[in-house]
């Protein structure tokens, strides 16, 4: 049964309440944590999750599950991925950003093939969704809330909808900290199975495995959300559902950034439903679009940034953008306030050094 119903909470005091969490310096996973008993507190629920996403990809990175059945998650991801279905989280990032399941179907949930597979077993009543979106679209955590009697209010909805930005930004914040330690090893491969379990692993991927099973707290072992997530939205692809990249970059606490890459096998030797995952400590390409959002940079100030890191005068880049003195030195000025350093030595070494990207600007050059 759900919790005892708290006194309303105003939007106002949970924004407050939002704020002063976001704010408090906390690393990730504690700001998750502390965000969920947030949630918890001002819409009582039976069971929730909260999870951080990459951006580019709307893939989950890590996070912390309550009260969920561990058997739940591979076929959560399969629906969220693989099956139509109401309030999907991509969807939800675009707008509206919460939603209930409830209303989705009209009061109908067996509309709802998340309902029928998942939930009716377990008597959920109702479901939140929130995607965690910036005023720009970019998606960097999710939430869901299940509740086992009554209904999720329009007052609740909107008011885990109108703190979205501010978890957004916050999330977004702890993308662009500078890992501890750059990753480190070859390219590491698993094949997975059409049911999700490990057919093939090399030793380098067993440990980056555990170690991305243990930073986070959803108990998804031994293949954790990214890992199973990739080579789901592989198998998307391969089915023609979608087109988005089967990749992810998650930075890991003691093997810095890491990209995942997911693809469905052919050919006599492989099984059917086999998906290969390779992962590699993160490249430059692999970066750019991720740090490019973290630091909220259009596409001119991307190329500046580049010019920046070969060293170029304004003058240079001038000619080389064909664009006028004065707007390079307005860019240089935008890039300095966005990534909080007062020196266009500081920024080349914030955004090079310290996330170890070492050809940001040719990439910046061959995409743009």
């Amino acid at each position: 049964m759900a919790a005892a119903p708290s006194p309303p909470l105003s939007a106002h005091r949970f924004r407050s309440a939002v704020e002063r969490i976001c704010d408090g310096g906390q690393d990730t996973r504690a700001l998750v944590r502390s965000l969920a008993d947030q949630l918890r507190d001002a819409v009582p629920c039976d069971s929730l999750l909260v999870l951080r996403t990459d951006p580019t990809t709307v893939l989950p990175v890590d996070g912390m599950v309550s009260a969920m059945p561990p058997a739940m998650c591979r076929p959560f991801w399969d629906n969220e991925l693989l099956e139509d279905d109401y309030n999907k989280f991509v969807a939800l990032a675009r707008g509206p950003v919460a939603a209930t399941l409830y209303e989705a179907t009209g009061g109908d949930l067996a509309r709802s093939r998340r309902y029928v597979t998942l939930y009716r077993r377990l008597g959920v009543t109702d479901e939140l969704r929130v995607s965690f979106a910036a005023r720009d679209g970019s998606c960097w955590g999710l939430a869901q809330m299940l509740r086992t009697d009554g209904v999720f209010t329009t007052a609740e909805r909107d008011l885990v909808a109108g703190a979205a930005p501010t978890v957004a930004s916050a999330l977004r914040a702890r993308f662009v900290a500078p890992p501890a330690a750059p990753a480190a090893g070859g390219p590491a491969l698993l094949v997975l199975d059409a049911a999700g379990e490990v057919e093939l692993v090399s030793p380098e991927a067993r440990r980056w495995l555990a170690e991305l099973a243990g930073q986070s707290d959803t108990g998804m072992a031994p293949v954790p959300e990214p890992v199973y997530t990739v080579a789901a939205r592989a198998r998307a692809v391969r089915a023609g559902r979608d087109g988005g990249p089967a990749c992810a970059q998650v930075r890991t606490a003691d093997s810095g950034w890491l990209h995942l890459h997911a693809t469905c096998l052919d050919g006599p030797e492989a099984a059917s439903g086999s998906v290969a995952v390779v992962i590699t400590p993160a490249q430059a390409s692999d970066l750019v679009p991720l740090l490019a959002l973290a630091y909220r940079l259009t596409h001119r100030e991307q190329q500046v940034l580049g010019h920046l890191a070969r060293g170029m005068t304004t003058a240079e880049m001038t000619r080389h953008l064909g664009i006028s003195t004065h707007t390079v030195r307005d860019h240089v000025k935008a890039l300095l306030a966005k990534v909080g350093v007062r020196s266009r030595a500081e920024l080349v070494a914030r955004i090079f050094a310290e996330h170890y990207v070492e050809r940001l600007e040719a990439d910046v050059d061959r995409t743009g």
